[in-house]
């Protein structure tokens, strides 16, 4: 919630916590879209979507590290011809950014993002989609 106090905060806005978890699992354009109606944000809604994208992509917020176990399980489909893909609501820049990070992006043949499809959480689009 740090990042998002201070992304907030630089638009002049505040947004509670139980809020901001509302939108944890939707597209940034719902997310954006809907914050800028209900506080009347003079943004683009691209302008903030570009916003909220950069601000976490160059946050220590998205340092992640997968559960023990979940690499060598995904190598080992990736090896016996399984087919495997991430589907996210996140964009497609998050999504590859964080899977090199974690140094997992060869193992995967399909990245579906939120950018992909109409409806967000908690409608099942982007799986129907991958």
């Amino acid at each position: 919630m740090k990042l998002g106090n201070e992304t907030y905060k630089k638009l002049g806005i505040e947004v509670a916590e139980d809020e901001h978890h509302f939108f944890v699992g939707a597209t940034s354009h719902y997310m954006w879209e809907t914050l800028k109606n209900k506080y009347k944000l003079n943004q683009t809604l691209n302008e903030l979507i570009e916003y909220g994208r950069s601000k976490y992509l160059n946050s220590d917020e998205s340092e992640i590290t997968l559960i023990d176990g979940v690499k060598y399980l995904i190598k080992d489909f990736h090896e016996n011809g399984i087919k495997l893909a991430i589907a996210s609501s996140s964009p497609l820049n998050v999504i590859m950014t964080i899977a090199k990070k974690i140094q997992i992006e060869e193992y995967f043949e399909f990245f579906v993002t939120g950018d992909y499809v109409q409806r967000s959480k908690p409608e099942p689009d982007i799986f129907i989609f991958a």
